[in-house]
């Protein structure tokens, strides 16, 4: 079977970072939320905001975002995996970073 995706939404403020020089960062912290299986998630999580163009930011995590599976409602899936795999452990924690290259439109 299949789990389908996430979906992650969140907003950057770009006005506090509009005085950044292109090659210039900041960090700063966002907030999003991450959609999965019909559960929706708050996250909060340091980026760093690095200008690299007169109308593109790059916003990158600087810590790990730890995702854990049974919270995201696929822990008997990661159990049944370590089972079939005879493994004897698994972590049902996995550690996530995003890289968006952001750039303006016009219009």
């Amino acid at each position: 079977g299949t789990h389908g995706s996430a979906t992650v939404t969140g907003e950057v403020d770009l006005a506090a970072y509009e005085a950044l020089a292109p090659g210039e960062s900041a960090v700063g912290e966002v907030r999003f939320s991450l959609a999965f299986r019909g559960a929706t998630t708050p996250l909060l999580t340091r980026v760093e905001v690095t200008r690299t163009g007169e109308d593109a930011l790059q916003v990158s995590t600087l810590d790990p975002i730890l995702l854990n599976a049974a919270n995201l409602g696929v822990g008997a899936g990661v159990q049944k995996l370590k089972e079939l795999a005879g493994l004897t452990s698994i972590s049902l924690s996995v550690p996530t970073w995003f890289n968006l290259h952001l750039v303006r439109a016009d219009g």
